[in-house]
């Protein structure tokens, strides 16, 4: 007996499929981003809803709730681990920010699209942030993809 155990049948490798869902794939950080997104902003909602003239939930009592706890730590752990493909996103948000800042203080908006005070509001200035984004993550995702197409061509493995 050699010491390594074989198995009866024997297990099938299928390293393409175990790289596809590897944690650090993008569309998987992007996937922990939106569930940890997802997760804050419903205990956002909460905790407004609670704070509602008429609601007969206590603030304190809500935030002693070990699901609430452990909803906040998930949203909070899922979104810094998705963070590391998303560092890129630090500038443009930060300009977004600052946007929105400068424009309440002195009433100009750089872009239409991110002007509050515009028929819609809040909400078709965030609605449209959104899509912004979107498409940008659409261009960049379509980059990405080229490159490595190229990058598997100019190494052979796009030959058969």
């Amino acid at each position: 007996m050699s010491g390594v155990p074989v198995l009866d049948p024997p297990v099938e490798r299928h390293l393409g499929f175990n790289e596809a869902l590897h944690p650090d794939r993008s569309w998987i950080r992007m996937l922990r981003f939106a569930v940890g997104a997802f997760v804050l902003v419903a205990l956002a909602q909460k905790t407004y809803d609670a704070t509602l003239p008429g609601s007969d939930v206590d603030l304190f009592q809500l935030y002693s709730e070990f699901t609430v706890q452990s909803n906040l730590v998930l949203g909070i752990v899922l979104i810094a681990s998705a963070a590391r493909p998303l560092v890129w996103l630090g500038y443009p948000v930060a300009f977004l920010i600052f946007s929105w800042v400068r424009g309440a203080i002195d009433g100009w908006y750089v872009y239409d699209f991110l002007d509050p005070t515009l028929d819609g509001g809040w909400p078709a200035a965030l609605a449209t942030t959104a899509q912004v984004l979107v498409a940008f993550l659409v261009i960049a995702f379509v980059v990405h993809a080229a490159g490595n197409g190229r990058a598997a061509l100019a190494a052979g493995h796009g030959r058969r």
